[in-house]
């Protein structure tokens, strides 16, 4: 009978976690479906309860440092996306989340490059190395994660924008007002496409008199 009653307490204790950790878990999407929802407390404290419940949930941790980044608290945002990343080196989401609260372009390339070592379909790490190349005037490379970018994500009218304004700068007018052309293809009211359409397609005609 003791052997008995104590099998039956390992099995209680077991499902417990069990269920511990199935909250967490809950909680998790809960907080992932409201970010995507653009609601980023209500985020925040769904995953502040995965976190009570779950403190080694790297994930939860992740994307509660984009939730507070899309609320500009960029010191709790890095806070955890360290937090993320020491719980899970693999996770490439931790680097991601690190790599937008970055000021320094090498460090957000680097960050970005981890990222998408582990997660190679990630559009938005290739968007954001290739937005971090340009601020350094590497067009070349910004133009080679951007156009990653939209094979990843066709439908990202503002990938073509920022390649098409990569090419521009390199004087490539005609890639420019392709990709421009793109963009309002996806997105017609994306005013700065149009601008910059318009802008491109006045020096190409400059250049056609000189």
């Amino acid at each position: 009978m003791k052997k008995i009653a104590l099998l039956l307490t390992v099995a209680l204790v077991f499902s417990s976690l069990s269920l511990y950790a199935q909250s967490a878990q809950t909680r998790l999407e809960n907080g992932k479906k409201m970010f995507e929802q653009g609601n980023y407390d209500g985020a925040i404290q769904e995953l502040n309860e995965a976190i009570k419940l779950d403190s080694n949930l790297a994930e939860a941790y992740a994307y509660r440092s984009w939730a507070y980044g899309r609320k500009n608290n960029n010191d709790q945002a890095l806070s955890d996306a360290n937090k993320a990343i020491q719980l899970n080196p693999r996770l490439g989401m931790g680097y991601f989340v690190r790599g937008r609260l970055q000021s320094d372009n090498d460090r957000a390339i680097a960050d970005y490059t981890e990222a998408i070592n582990l997660d190679p379909k990630n559009a938005y790490a290739y968007f954001n190395c290739g937005s971090a190349y340009a601020n350094k005037k590497d067009y070349d490379r910004a133009i080679a994660d951007y156009t990653e970018a939209i094979r990843l994500d066709p439908k990202d009218a503002t990938a073509y924008y920022n390649r098409g304004n990569a090419y521009a700068n390199k004087n490539d007018y005609d890639r420019a007002i392709a990709d421009y052309e793109a963009a309002l293809r996806i997105d017609p009211n994306f005013t700065s496409a149009k601008n910059n359409l318009d802008i491109a397609r006045r020096n190409i005609n400059w250049n056609n008199r000189s």
